[in-house]
């Protein structure tokens, strides 16, 4: 039975479905001036029983800037927001962003608003 159900099996390769979210970074993308590359996070810090909030950090690769900002909760709107901030406080220009895959970064609204802007997603 077992030399049946892998015969069966054979030639079918499961692939992972492509992420319409994110776009990886290529290899050959080195960080050599500031706003190259930007690493995006959140971060959710529990205060109590019941109660939690969401630091939102962002770090520049090259300089180490690391503005942070402090919300209820992590949503896309939200996070493009920080964003907005960071792009109009940022003394040079970002190129790109990678975050870490987590859901507020993955929302349909912060995909169109961030590709409105200059920058580039990087996963």
């Amino acid at each position: 039975m077992a030399a049946f159900l892998a015969r069966a099996k054979r030639g079918k390769v499961k692939r992972r479905p492509r992420r319409p979210y994110a776009k990886r970074k290529p290899r050959t993308h080195t960080v050599q001036r500031p706003g190259d590359l930007i690493q995006v996070d959140t971060l959710t810090v529990t205060l109590g029983p019941g109660e939690a909030i969401k630091h939102f950090s962002a770090i520049d690769l090259f300089t180490r800037l690391s503005p942070a900002e402090v919300h209820t909760r992590a949503t896309a709107n939200l996070v493009a927001g920080f964003l907005a901030h960071l792009i109009t406080h940022t003394p040079f220009p970002i190129r790109a962003i990678q975050g870490d895959g987590g859901s507020e970064l993955q929302r349909y609204a912060f995909g169109v608003r961030w590709r409105s802007r200059n920058a580039s997603p990087a996963g």
